[in-house]
């Protein structure tokens, strides 16, 4: 995958939800079958290019979310594409 300043190309997202973190910031994560990406409301981002599903991908960044900055809360704020 080709990243642009770690970012995902628009046309490897499949999923993409919106969070809250315990200070009310927002926690944004980008998955598809080739990787994930972790927004932070900072702006940083956490990525990784790792071929398996989605939802596995998913699964591990939002874990990883968590353990950087705490419980995450899901605000119904979810894009599922393809």
């Amino acid at each position: 995958m080709s990243r642009f300043f770690g970012m995902m190309p628009r046309n490897e997202i499949d999923k993409e939800e919106t969070l809250i973190d315990e200070n009310n910031y927002k926690v944004t994560i980008q998955a598809g079958c080739n990787g994930y990406t972790i927004i932070y409301a900072d702006g940083s981002s956490m990525y990784e290019d790792i071929t398996c599903s989605t939802e596995e991908n998913f699964n591990k960044a939002f874990r990883l979310a968590e353990s950087s900055v705490g419980k995450l809360t899901r605000t119904g704020q979810v894009s599922e594409e393809r």
